[in-house]
């Protein structure tokens, strides 16, 4: 087996969330660098197999794994699943496995180190490539001051491309394979008594801005699946590792390129970005409407993609409204007071006892209150102009004398598509794609403070240049 196999087994627990438990021989098999690959087979008692069956088809999905591997190394494993099940054994996907090993319960002094692996991410490129000398082993160098470096409240925090070798053959021949791999890596020092659940807890929650903001530049949701943590004490009898994998089922391609790029991000853009994101007052919005806007541009049908846009923009939209605070027709009171004023128009021309005018009269009540949400369109159309953000390169020049009827048009396919199933051209559809995306991009920036978009807008949506005339 190659070295970058880990495989291994224990005695454990199967539990659900009521505490209920049953014993299980579990046997793990992952590859250490390729986070689609994992196995998990458990076996039941013997004689236990209808109780096995009954409590993984009762608690698919809200089922955990705990164990020992040895006196200093314990197992637990989230999110199980079952995928097959044949006797007294099943194979299983799971969530999350974490692999603890120590021999202190406490460690006061010393370092630690946090390595988490994250999707391939925006962050340097190769600076040159050494000699090969022999097939299969490529020497890569990169220069120091090629990481994004952040300085936060629990340590120093670096992003790069980093590189991992492994012993390997081609053919006849001894060989090393390259791994390259986005990393954050943070380490510090302490002198107090390290709570590890606060510590992790502290960086999950930056690192998921970190990641939200990583999505955004790199036009797909960028995800951890591996998450290290080493203490080094000064008593050097003591240790303390954890290891939390998280395996990836399914990993689409997306078909842009990068917003920015390592250059620009090094250069302090990326810590910014972060800050604002960090601070802004519609920073849930903003998450959204990246997932959103990420899942548009992953590789699926024209039709799955542009649904994702729709409602990438729309959130965007609604946020950019309440920050120009024109997200109401009308003033608060005197909304409330024209829409009380339409229930009871509705009341008074339809008295009739009758029960389908009964049911129009109550429908008709229900939709009054959405007048409360401005026209998308007429909305869109107010953020665009009080912001000042560059549409130029998405249509011809004479955009600024149509940008409403071109805006029109979009949100008007856009309500066929959602709400009558209307066919609608695919090339005219790939266009507003394209320039959705491109739209709710510059508005997610201008929520993120960030003016100098412009400077990078000739990175992406070259393909508009060929396909414009269905604009």
């Amino acid at each position: 087996m190659s070295s970058y196999f880990n495989k291994f087994s224990f005695d454990g627990i199967l539990k659900n969330h009521d505490n209920n438990v049953m014993k299980i021989f579990a046997d793990i098999e992952y590859d250490k660098y390729d986070y689609s690959f994992n196995k998990c087979r458990l076996v039941c008692e013997s004689g236990k197999e209808k109780e096995f069956h009954d409590f993984l088809e009762i608690n698919n999905g809200k089922m955990s794994i705990a164990g020992q591997f040895n006196a200093e190394t314990s197992i637990s494993i989230s999110g199980v699943r079952w995928r097959r099940i044949c006797g007294n054994a099943a194979e299983v996907d799971f969530s999350e496995i974490v692999e603890r090993r120590a021999n202190a319960d406490t460690i006061e002094r010393g370092k630690y180190f946090i390595s988490i692996v994250i999707d391939s991410a925006p962050a340097v490129w190769i600076d040159g490539f050494g000699s090969m000398d022999y097939l299969g082993s490529i020497q890569a160098t990169r220069k120091h001051g090629d990481e994004i470096l952040m300085s936060r409240d629990y340590g120093e925090l670096a992003l790069a491309d980093y590189y991992d070798y492994e012993k390997g053959a081609v053919g006849d021949c001894k060989s090393e394979i390259k791994i390259k791999r986005t990393k954050v890596l943070i380490n510090s020092k302490f002198d107090i008594g390290i709570d590890v659940d606060d510590l992790i807890g502290k960086v999950e929650d930056d690192l998921g801005d970190v990641l939200s903001v990583l999505s955004l530049i790199s036009r797909k949701v960028v995800n951890w699946h591996e998450f290290e943590l080493v203490l080094i004490p000064e008593n050097e009898n003591q240790f303390f590792k954890l290891n939390r994998r998280r395996p990836c089922y399914s990993n689409r391609s997306t078909k842009v390129d990068h917003i920015l790029h390592q250059e620009a991000l090094k250069n302090g853009i990326f810590k910014s970005l972060l800050c604002e994101y960090k601070k802004s007052g519609y920073k849930e919005m903003i998450q959204r409407a990246i997932l959103f806007l990420a899942a548009s541009q992953e590789r699926n049908t024209i039709e799955g993609e542009i649904q994702a846009a729709y409602s990438a923009l729309e959130i965007a939209t609604d946020a950019c409204a309440k920050k120009l605070g024109i997200d109401a027709i009308l003033g608060r009171d005197r909304l409330k007071q024209l829409l009380n004023s339409l229930r009871i128009v509705i009341e008074t021309e339809l008295e009739e006892n009758d029960d389908k005018l009964g049911k129009a009269k109550h429908e008709l009540k229900e939709k009054v209150s959405e007048l409360k949400r401005r026209p998308l369109a007429c909305k869109l159309l107010d953020v665009l102009r009080m912001s000042d953000i560059v549409l130029i390169d998405l249509w011809e020049s004479q955009v600024v004398d149509n940008l409403e009827e071109k805006i029109h048009s979009i949100i008007s396919r856009r309500n066929k598509i959602i709400h009558t199933g209307e066919a609608v051209n695919l090339d005219q559809i790939y266009c507003d794609l394209l320039r959705i995306q491109a739209i709710t991009e510059r508005l997610l920036f201008y929520l993120m403070n960030f003016n100098e978009i412009r400077r990078y807008l000739y990175f992406g949506y070259n393909s508009l240049h060929c396909v414009r005339d269905f604009g």
